[in-house]
């Protein structure tokens, strides 16, 4: 199964022309920090309250991702206490983690890289979709998750979550099941610190902070 930052950043690029969906232009590097810390919680790295209090054992994780290992060491590192400043960490520990994530699933086949000219601007790389197969996949998790409501697993409410702060829905699904997945979106954000966090982040991206 891919990853909750792998998933989100397929979700948010158009199959065919590689180039981001304009729903997740100016939030996606935001919702991708947070899906990371999302995917150390999941893997026990970090330790997340409701209440958006945070912890990281002392324990380095055993991973073979790379993402992964220098999230935990910028982690460790800024001994962050709350959802909020680990994601700060994380902006500043992991750099540009959209380069990184699109290497990691170029590498497994997912995408590939290609050159596009666009008048009057310097040559532009995209990721048009090599194998729609995990992204799928991915999608058919979400719809289960949706149908399965407040009984969601955590881990799919996660994605849910954050697929919901994006806004990816008309993107991700047809008309007739996009209210019912509001509707968990909804449900995951009263309930979850990191999608909480993740949707403040992204309103502050994209101009739509209120706050």
């Amino acid at each position: 199964m891919l990853s909750l930052p792998e998933s989100l950043l397929l979700f948010s690029l158009h199959d065919e022309r590689g180039t981001v969906h304009s729903a997740a232009f100016l939030g996606l590097d935001e919702a991708l920090y947070a899906a990371v810390l999302g995917e150390l919680m999941l893997r026990g790295t970090v330790r997340i309250r409701s209440d958006g209090a945070l912890k990281v054992p002392p324990d380095a994780p055993d991973s073979e991702s790379l993402i992964e290992q220098l999230a935990y060491k910028a982690l460790s590192e800024a001994s962050p206490d709350t959802v909020d400043a680990a994601l700060e960490a994380l902006r500043s520990g992991l750099g540009s983690l959209r380069s990184r994530l699109l290497t990691a699933v170029a590498a497994k086949g997912i995408v590939r890289s290609a050159e596009i000219d666009r008048e009057n601007l310097e040559d532009s790389q995209v990721h048009p979709t090599a194998d729609a197969g995990p992204e799928a996949q991915m999608v058919a998790h979400v719809r289960e998750g949706i149908a399965a409501g407040p009984a969601v697993s955590r881990r799919i409410g996660l994605l849910i979550g954050l697929v919901h702060a994006l806004n990816l829905w008309d993107k991700l699904l047809p008309k007739e099941e996009r209210a019912a997945a509001r509707s968990v979106g909804a449900w995951v954000h009263e309930r979850d610190a990191v999608c909480k966090a993740a949707a403040v982040s992204i309103a502050k991206a994209d101009g739509s902070w209120e706050g």
